[in-house]
């Protein structure tokens, strides 16, 4: 299996740990749902994973830094969820990902050096953040 999209079913819950053992997938739609809990770590045994999207959901905490070992990565959307966390992991991820979508999400860390540092790296991006 490559490709898992179960956008929009109204699953509730965590996401599984077991997601990790989708080492085949290519691309992850969780997007418009109601999980809710951390992210994973597992996620960052899907080396073959380019494109995720968490978008919509209720996932709260900070993304896992080593999402920064997905080598392939290229698309990550973790838009309308309540993420927060240092940009240290963020700047590792920007040199991983192609196009970047977070949406109401809560950085720490002065917003002039995170957008100059984002758009040398990124094709697309599209960003509303919140300062902590």
């Amino acid at each position: 299996m490559t490709s898992v999209d179960l956008s929009s079913n109204r699953f509730e819950g965590d996401i599984p740990n077991s997601i990790g053992s989708l080492s085949s997938l290519v691309l992850l739609n969780l997007s418009h749902n109601s999980f809710h809990g951390h992210i994973p770590a597992e996620i960052a045994k899907l080396q073959a994973l380019k494109a995720l999207d968490f978008s919509w959901n209720r996932l709260i905490g900070e993304i896992p830094g080593l999402l920064s070992c997905l080598t392939v990565f290229e698309v990550l959307n973790l838009s309308y969820n309540h993420l927060a966390g240092r940009s240290s992991i963020h700047f590792q991820m920007i040199h991983i990902v192609k196009i970047l979508i977070y949406v109401d999400f809560h950085f720490q860390r002065n917003v002039e050096t995170i957008m100059c540092q984002m758009s040398r790296h990124l094709n697309k991006m599209m960003m509303m953040i919140h300062f902590l």
